[in-house]
């Protein structure tokens, strides 16, 4: 099993289930997340729809922390 955005394994507003009538497609997988960390920059080339690409990040070496609990924002550099 693979990561799925789709949203026919959900049910109804009303609480039933919903037949599913077709596979699952190309366009509706996802990806793992990148987990990006501090240190020297690292970057990856990911392939997406249309022949466009997107830089994920796996290590940068400054960056933008932010505490949920604390409701506050940090800035890092490395």
């Amino acid at each position: 099993m693979g990561i799925s955005r789709d949203s026919r394994h959900k049910r109804r507003k009303t609480g039933g289930r919903m037949p599913i009538h077709q596979k699952k497609r190309k366009f509706e997988r996802g990806r793992q997340s990148a987990n990006t960390k501090l240190g020297e920059n690292k970057k990856v080339d990911v392939k997406c729809r249309g022949n466009c690409r997107k830089r994920r990040a796996l290590r940068i070496n400054e960056g933008i922390l932010i505490f949920i609990t604390d409701h506050r924002k940090l800035l890092l550099d490395f």
